[in-house]
């Protein structure tokens, strides 16, 4: 018997334990569920406008589907293209058009993606998406108003007072193969001492307003450009003021003034081409433009120097 009550007491034992290991993996597993990407799916077509937002009931626009990923982070995917309306994004998420390059209409003013809220350890990514305006003034394509990182990849930005613009808050802007057209005052703007960009393969064409400028990066911000197309801006292709710019492997063409550097500006270039420009380059006093000797210069009407180095004519 007491062999047998031994017994009795381990398996109890063992019974309790096992119920408490099996709490502790539940509470696992719903842990790393919760934790998991969630993904949601809009469409432009006319069956939509349910609020489950899965691929077989998409909500009718980024809004919606925004309100179904969790705060943490999910993706959201449009099932076709259309013209979808204007969104705002407060926190960490991917909106992906891939297969569809959904577009996004704005038909009066206002802004395309306003991207706000959120800290600067939220990441926002949006890909293979085209924006649409109608060159309201004071519209921007993807404003950027709050602190956070922000990745821009295979996008289409059209006919906005601006195209991109970021303030001077704590994060980064990384912009990939992708192309801004036909704004009338700017094509992208980085400001802030606080904010880093990277800009790789983007095409900046007809920035037409007065005194147009491709880019300007303002207030102590950090910028690579690496295989850029700047061409027909009315101001400046790229205007630094009070930061420090690489430029390596691009072209400029057919702007007033390819770059203007003031100051308290740095400015490096390499292996770049500037053709069919009125100036070339415009250093303020102070300001510093070098050059790896590899700049190849044709048809302005004033070249300028840099501080350090010389062009190839």
């Amino acid at each position: 018997m007491k062999f047998f009550q031994i017994v009795k007491t381990a398996v109890s034992r063992f019974s309790s334990s096992f119920a408490v290991i099996t709490v502790i993996l539940v509470m696992g597993v719903v842990a790393d569920v919760q934790a998991s990407p969630v993904s949601a799916w809009v469409s432009a077509g006319p069956s939509a406008g349910t609020t489950i937002c899965d691929r077989s009931k998409p909500c009718q626009g980024f809004t919606s589907a925004l309100g179904v990923i969790p705060a943490s982070g999910g993706t959201v995917n449009a099932v076709n293209a259309g013209n979808y309306q204007p969104f705002t994004v407060s926190g960490s998420c991917v909106i992906d058009g891939t297969g569809t390059f959904a577009g996004v209409l704005v038909t009066g003013g206002g802004d395309g993606c306003i991207i706000g809220g959120g800290s600067p350890t939220d990441i926002v990514v949006l890909r293979n998406l085209t924006f649409e305006g109608n060159g309201t003034g004071g519209s921007v394509g993807i404003n950027v108003s709050n602190s956070c990182q922000v990745i821009i990849e295979n996008c289409v930005i059209n006919g906005f007072d601006k195209g991109i613009t970021i303030g001077s808050f704590i994060g980064s802007l990384v912009i990939i193969n992708t192309t801004i057209s036909n704004c009338s005052t700017l094509g992208i703007c980085i400001s802030g001492s606080t904010m880093t960009g990277q800009l790789s393969n983007v095409s900046i064409l007809n920035i037409a307003g007065v005194a147009g400028d491709g880019i300007d990066v303002y207030d102590g911000a950090n910028v690579n450009m690496t295989n850029c197309l700047i061409s027909q801006c009315t101001g400046a292709g790229l205007s630094v003021g009070g930061s420090l710019v690489s430029c390596i492997d691009s072209m400029f063409t057919s702007n007033a003034t390819a770059i203007e550097c003031d100051a308290t500006s740095s400015v490096y270039i390499s292996n770049n081409d500037f053709y069919d420009n009125t100036a070339t380059l415009s250093v303020t006093a102070g300001g510093t433009l070098s050059t790896a000797n590899n700049n190849r210069v044709a048809g302005s009407t004033y070249v300028g120097s840099p501080t350090n180095g010389v062009l190839i004519q």
